[in-house]
């Protein structure tokens, strides 16, 4: 399961919830038809209507037509499960495990990630230090055979 939301309220009376989402590929996740899973019981719900609110996701659960309904979801994350989002694309939970490569020397392997709510970072681990890489582009030479290429950038990674 991937986290790909919140719900931060509820919207009109007709049972329409705000979603707050970092996720990059939020149009592939919001759709009409679509299942997502709310809590930490991942309760499974299709999405009966999307539209987009002043820069915010608004979506509508099949069945919930009240404000009373969705109410007790407020504060839920919201979730899909990763083999029902079809993308070519590497998402960012992908690269876990993946070894990282600065300066033609491995530095360790990706064993997670955060966003900080200006970019994704990995956190790249090699057992004895911890490097907290933001996940740019300009940042990023490459990514192949599960490898990621650094660009040599002064003062990213800690040589000492």
């Amino acid at each position: 399961m991937i986290c790909v939301g919140e719900i931060i309220n509820t919207h009109g009376i007709k049972g329409e919830m705000k979603i707050n989402s970092t996720f990059a590929k939020k149009e592939k996740v919001f759709q009409v038809g679509k299942y997502i899973y709310i809590g930490p019981k991942r309760k499974k719900f299709k999405i009966s209507h999307h539209r987009i609110y002043r820069n915010s996701n608004l979506i509508k659960l099949e069945g919930y037509e009240n404000i009373n309904e969705v109410l007790p979801y407020k504060g839920e994350f919201l979730y899909i499960n990763r083999d029902d989002l079809i993308t070519d694309e590497l998402l960012i939970m992908d690269l876990i495990g993946y070894q990282v490569i600065y300066d033609n020397k491995q530095i360790g392997f990706v064993t997670g990630y955060f966003n900080n709510n200006a970019q994704d970072i990995l956190i790249v681990e090699n057992g004895t230090k911890k490097h907290f890489i933001p996940y740019v582009k300009n940042w990023i030479q490459q990514i192949i055979d599960k490898n990621i290429y650094l660009e040599k950038i002064e003062g990213l990674i800690d040589e000492n």
